[in-house]
């Protein structure tokens, strides 16, 4: 495969998270104790990352990013390593096929309805598998928590660790110029409040929202509910609705 510049960049910025020892046992005062709250580098730990959320080299040329909050705990990021190891080895499954297969939380069904659903309904025509490499998929948090649990602090920190991950973030939207940004929910709005110069004091989902997709000279933002928020499904639906007014994946 030719690598191209946005991809060579892309590599770049990975051996440079790679490298990354930062936030790694990363200790705060809770309650008079301190608590480990650093994150674990994934990255390093693992020459190939398949992720069920995105591949950065494979859609570094994509139009359109989702920016969620984190990739959860590294101890469930480490068992999809497996899986795939496994699956790959048995049943010699492509990494698309696993992917999608692999779609099985709460959050990762809702994206998943989400896309293809109002794809289909706006274009009156079937969502294709290879459409989901025309979107960039990453998070606010670009490194792995600890712990065993998705949702909740308790050895996670995350606006410290949002804070250190800005910097990766950042130029990941430099290189890919995406026409249109979907944050889901409060993390990820406040890095592209930063990034874009949205101007909002202290941003909130919530209030955002009701604001509409926030047009730029170049990009698009349209904030959304994260997936696992306890807000009606069939308003988070409206909001995924309007990104296709402003992108098509089929060109």
């Amino acid at each position: 495969m030719t690598v191209n510049n946005k991809q060579k960049q892309i590599q770049e910025l990975i051996q440079q998270m790679c490298n990354d020892s930062e936030m790694e046992g990363f200790k705060v005062l809770r309650k008079g104790e301190m608590v480990d709250v650093g994150l674990v580098n994934h990255f390093r730990k693992h020459s190939i990352i398949p992720n069920k959320w995105f591949d950065w080299e494979r859609t570094v040329n994509s139009k359109l990013c989702v920016i969620g909050q984190d990739w959860g705990p590294y101890t469930v990021l480490k068992d999809f390593i497996s899986g795939f190891d496994i699956s790959k080895k048995d049943n010699d499954e492509s990494y698309r096929q696993f992917m999608l297969k692999s779609f099985t939380s709460r959050t990762e069904k809702f994206i998943y309805k989400a896309v293809t659903e109002t794809y289909e309904e706006y274009y009156k025509t079937k969502f294709i598998d290879s459409m989901w490499d025309s979107i960039f998929f990453t998070m606010a948090v670009l490194f792995t928590r600890q712990g065993n649990l998705f949702r909740g602090n308790q050895n996670f920190d995350p606006l410290k660790s949002a804070e250190h991950s800005y910097k990766y973030l950042t130029r990941q939207l430099e290189i890919v110029k995406p026409n249109v940004v979907i944050p889901l929910g409060n993390l990820a709005l406040e890095s592209v409040n930063r990034f874009y110069n949205l101007g909002y004091d202290n941003p909130k989902i919530s209030e955002v929202v009701q604001d509409g997709p926030i047009v730029q000279s170049d990009v698009v933002i349209i904030p959304n509910y994260h997936p696992a928020a306890h807000v009606n499904p069939n308003i988070q639906m409206d909001i995924w609705r309007q990104i296709w007014k402003y992108t098509d994946l089929t060109v």
